[in-house]
């Protein structure tokens, strides 16, 4: 009896390790620029200037892996194209078809005809729409198939993991997500400073323009008193008064693009680096229960649950032969 119930756990597990479908894992790692080394003394110029425009400790190392997790930048990325997809499918699409997420659709009139398309804009999702996206979600982050993580304290590398039911969502999802991070990372970081430099910008515009008025205006006045009679110095009051505009403008002007100079170079500065340093390796790592495990696992719990079953049933004969 035992050994009928080794052979049935075996099989049943050897069974399993067919018919469970094989997961892919894929790894990409990357860097971020430390915050707390990002001016030096640089800091020190801008606000001798007013130009005060570091960002604060919102945006950094170790925040940014919780900020990989939200939820609308992780829709974002699956709301995308795969690349090299000659269907034009995303990542969502892509994810629903490995897990089979629409196989009772058919089924429901309100989901019968849906997809995720590429050009889909997300503000027309319907509530059915807009609930299975957040399934999608959930089940990457709460089940384990998508993990931030820091890769030790003393370093600023961050490794994304992606195990998946398909090769190429595991494989293409975590640099797509990493680009579309990065791009609202430093969007959000150097929103001020980008602000900021387009001020003085259109400050050292404006003033210039006056310049250039003021020196044509010097000019026009300067012909006007051409040859005029010494003795008549009431005509040159406009000349004069031109060519102080002239020397004023030209003071601002010049301060203006000191600044601008020094905004530019503090913008420049202050925009962090996300650079990926280690993608997606192929062929991707495969999980999968193996052949041999599971024949060693199967037997073993076979035997167990004999022994158990012949245990409890000598156990029950011998106390019904001492009863009668």
């Amino acid at each position: 009896m035992i050994s009928l119930i080794s052979i049935t756990g075996l099989a049943i597990c050897l069974t399993l390790s067919f018919l469970l479908p094989i997961k892919y894992r894929s790894s990409l790692s990357f860097v971020v620029e430390d915050d707390a080394a990002s001016m030096g003394g640089l800091g020190a110029i801008a606000n001798s200037f007013g130009l005060g425009m570091m960002g604060g400790g919102t945006y950094n190392t170790s925040n940014i892996i919780q900020y990989m997790q939200m939820r609308t930048l992780v829709e974002k990325a699956l709301l995308s194209e795969i690349p090299n997809d000659l269907k034009n499918r995303t990542f969502a699409q892509e994810y629903i078809d490995a897990y089979r997420i629409n196989k009772n659709w058919s089924e429901d009139p309100r989901l019968k005809q849906m997809s995720f398309k590429v050009n889909d804009l997300r503000n027309s999702f319907s509530i059915e729409k807009d609930s299975i996206l957040y399934d999608i979600y959930t089940d990457l982050i709460e089940k384990g198939r998508l993990m931030v993580k820091l890769r030790n304290t003393e370093s600023s590398v961050i490794d994304i993991q992606v195990e998946t039911r398909s090769s190429v969502f595991s494989q293409f999802f975590p640099e797509r997500l990493v680009n579309i991070v990065s791009e609202t990372y430093i969007e959000n970081k150097t929103k001020k400073s980008r602000t900021q430099v387009a001020s003085i910008t259109k400050q050292v515009d404006s003033v210039r323009m006056e310049l250039y008025n003021s020196i044509s205006g010097a000019a026009t006045s300067s012909d006007e008193v051409f040859g005029l009679n010494p003795a008549m110095n009431k005509q040159r009051v406009n000349l004069a008064d031109k060519q102080v505009d002239v020397e004023a403008n030209t003071a601002i002007l010049k301060e203006l693009v000191k600044n601008m100079e020094i905004a530019k170079m503090t913008l420049s500065d202050q925009t962090p680096i996300i650079e990926v340093v280690d993608r997606p390796a192929l062929p991707m790592e495969k999980i999968h229960v193996k052949k041999t495990f599971a024949v060693v696992v199967g037997t073993l719990l076979g035997f167990l649950f004999g022994v158990f079953i012949y245990s409890m049933k000598y156990f029950f004969l011998e106390r019904m032969i001492e009863s009668n």
